[in-house]
């Protein structure tokens, strides 16, 4: 997945600690709006889907 273009791996804890199993994942960027203000981002097993909003005020 290295350098694929919307794919994403994520770390959850120091670098130091990253052996104990289950603490990354892997996140896709499924669609993006044109001023970078909502994504819609989920897992390739399609378990999650998160919506993520910019600031509006």
């Amino acid at each position: 997945m290295d350098g694929e273009v919307g794919k994403l791996k994520v770390d959850f804890l120091p670098k130091f600690i990253r052996w104990i199993p289950f603490t990354s994942g892997d996140y896709w960027v499924l669609k993006l709006d044109p001023d970078y203000q909502i994504a819609l981002v989920g897992t390739p097993n399609r378990e999650n889907l998160w919506v993520l909003a910019g600031d509006f005020c």
